[in-house]
């Protein structure tokens, strides 16, 4: 693990890549992977869809790292609760919560967010929910109750966006919906963002044990296995373990403004492939960028599998 952290921070530590060779400007012949390949195959999607995306990679045992208009502010939407989920789980690691401890959710709160499977298993009253429960609502299913209370207890949207800076992000901004401190806007898309290449570094960061314990790492990576919705998998083997968060806006006038999906992938050899993809102004549904994200996955997947013969 000691090792795969090293080279994980490498690869993080090069982001700033050449837009035409995918490759890190600074240092850039620590990485001599060649992506050229990959970025014609994205580029053939690019034409062919009617949406735009933008893609951050990283190959956490070997570190190679390549990104797609990674650098583009992407609308984050739910994938946001994955950096909320890993701050919990940091108060958990420092004895400040404990995984299976109740928290107590009014009616109200119960009440709120336009979608809530928590809502649903429990109904829209007063009742204390285990952490661990609220965690796998929030990340497997993409519970926004769960998220609310979430982001109220680690200080309100201006705490958690300056948390998630210290975790390392910097290409990340979030804003409160009005007179709620305690609840990121999702109605404002834009205004909620990310960098794909900076979302990937974090995803890498977690999953070599460099921001939470053991413990905390294995029960979250679970979760992030069990999540509903196909999207990066679409494509992929069927036996392929991937651990990742979703994220979906809402569709106007048959324009879907993103669809996201950030994850880990274990590929055929046991190497773990990580992939943040964001694709936005969609002209279609949800399952129309749903099927974007499939097949820029399978590209990718393709691509680090072809590296590793």
């Amino acid at each position: 693990m000691k090792k795969l952290s090293i080279i994980v921070i490498a690869a993080l530590g090069f982001w700033g890549c050449n837009s035409e060779t995918g490759k890190p400007k600074e240092e850039a012949e620590t990485f001599r992977t060649d992506f050229t390949t990959l970025r014609r195959d994205l580029d053939s999607i690019a034409a062919g869809v009617e949406a735009k995306f933008a893609l951050g990679y990283i190959n956490i045992e070997t570190g190679d790292t390549f990104s797609y208009k990674g650098e583009e502010h992407q609308p984050m939407q739910s994938t946001v609760k994955f950096p909320l989920a890993l701050l919990i789980m940091q108060q958990i690691d420092a004895g400040k919560l404990k995984i299976d401890q109740k928290v107590p959710m009014t009616a109200e709160e119960m009440g709120a967010g336009a979608r809530s499977p928590l809502r649903d298993a429990y109904g829209a009253k007063a009742v204390g929910v285990p952490i661990h429960d609220m965690l796998y609502y929030m990340i497997a299913m993409s519970d926004n109750v769960t998220c609310n209370k979430f982001t109220e207890m680690v200080g309100g949207v201006k705490a958690l966006d300056s948390q998630v800076h210290s975790l390392g992000v910097k290409g990340f901004g979030l804003v409160a919906a009005e007179g709620k401190p305690g609840a990121i806007d999702f109605s404002r898309p834009y205004e909620n963002w990310c960098e794909p290449r900076d979302m990937a570094g974090l995803l890498a960061k977690f999953y070599t044990g460099g921001i939470l314990s053991k413990t905390s790492t294995d029960t979250l990576r679970s979760m992030m296995e069990r999540a509903q919705r196909e999207r990066i998998k679409g494509q992929l083997p069927k036996e392929t373990v991937v651990a990742h968060k979703t994220g979906t806006s809402g569709s106007e006038n048959g324009i879907t403004t993103a669809v996201n999906d950030i994850g880990i992938v274990t590929l055929p050899n046991s190497q773990h492939l990580v992939l943040a993809i964001y694709v936005t102004e969609v002209q279609g549904d949800m399952e129309a960028g749903e099927a974007i994200i499939a097949r820029i996955a399978k590209a990718a997947f393709d691509h680090a599998v072809k590296r590793a013969e």
